[in-house]
């Protein structure tokens, strides 16, 4: 067991590491090759917020553990919004736009329906898969055409703030290539013994790989949207920790969950049906009703956010 929590925790911090190196590298080439620095912010934003998680998902598909893989992605989702949002909002009242209410948060609610009908007959098909890595694509293109129209008259827009946040790149191209080279070695390698850790202790304790990849693989994973939205807070730059979250839930639910399916058909635990994806699908519909009704995310919804959290860890680990 102890050599299982060591392969965790060393796996988790050269993952985030890694993560971290490989899209900066990225995002410094594609700008020396006369990429915009938007288009630059949607790939940061589309790939990189999502770059541990989707680590994660191809390492466990690939051990033969979809259950890890698709908790990873579900289990963050409902991180994302239950406990990274909670403490967020607990610091500072996030406020949500009318911009906001159109695009982002619809296009996180149908995800998150998308994935419970995908779950409703218990068998995710390749097809599905692919259709999820597909659209995908297709939502990175209507980030380019939002970004490209700028905001909607003077309200600001969370996710194109994000964006913005992630449009430089300052590495040089011999400091790219090399940081490029280290993160696509270290980040398979991070995610394997990442993976490998958490089914260890799996088996140790007795308890199912979805139940692990929905509590600490998933808690591993969400740690930098956590760090990233809390420093956002402190610097005033609310608008962005609602961003960060409604960016990585929606391309968690696409790209995270999507490369399971599209390696292989998978059997699905119908617990994902019955228990999981419905608790991300009604934290989705109440922080956007709260958003609606009052327009921002209070202290007293952020309290009531981390009680949903530790009551559905609970419901878990009974």
């Amino acid at each position: 067991m102890l050599l299982n929590l060591v392969l965790l925790l060393a796996g988790l911090a050269l993952l985030t590491w890694s993560a971290d190196r490989f899209i900066a590298a990225a995002a410094s080439l594609v700008r020396h090759w006369g990429v915009s620095p938007m288009l630059i912010g949607i790939f940061v934003l589309g790939v990189g917020t999502s770059a541990p998680e989707i680590a994660v998902s191809i390492a466990a598909s690939l051990r033969g553990a979809p259950d890890i893989a698709l908790g990873n992605a579900v289990g963050s989702n409902i991180t994302n919004i239950a406990l990274v949002l909670g403490v967020c909002a607990l610091f500072r009242p996030l406020p949500v736009t009318g911009s906001a209410l159109r695009g982002e948060f619809p296009a996180v609610l149908g995800t998150a329906v998308l994935l419970l009908l995908i779950c409703a007959d218990d068998y995710y098909a390749r097809w599905e898969g692919l259709g999820l890595l597909l659209l995908f694509v297709g939502v990175l293109g209507w980030l380019a055409r939002r970004a490209r129209g700028g905001d909607s008259g003077d309200e600001p827009d969370p996710l194109l703030d994000e964006i913005r946040s992630h449009a430089t790149a300052e590495l040089g191209m011999r400091a790219a290539l090399l940081w490029l080279v280290v993160g696509l070695i270290g980040l398979p390698l991070s995610a394997e013994l990442f993976v490998q850790g958490a089914g260890g202790i799996a088996r140790g304790l007795g308890i199912s790989e979805l139940v692990i990849g929905l509590t600490v693989v998933a808690l591993g994973t969400s740690l930098p949207e956590l760090a990233a939205s809390l420093a956002s807070v402190r610097r005033g730059e609310v608008e962005m920790a609602l961003g960060n979250v409604l960016g990585s839930n929606l391309f968690n639910a696409l790209i995270v969950f999507g490369v399971p399916g599209a390696i292989s058909s998978i059997a699905l635990s119908p617990e994902l049906l019955r228990r999981d994806v419905p608790v991300m699908l009604a934290l989705t519909i109440a922080i956007y009703l709260l958003a609606g009704v009052r327009g921002r995310l209070g202290p007293r919804g952020g309290a009531a956010l981390l009680l949903s959290f530790a009551a559905y860890i609970s419901i878990l680990l009974v």
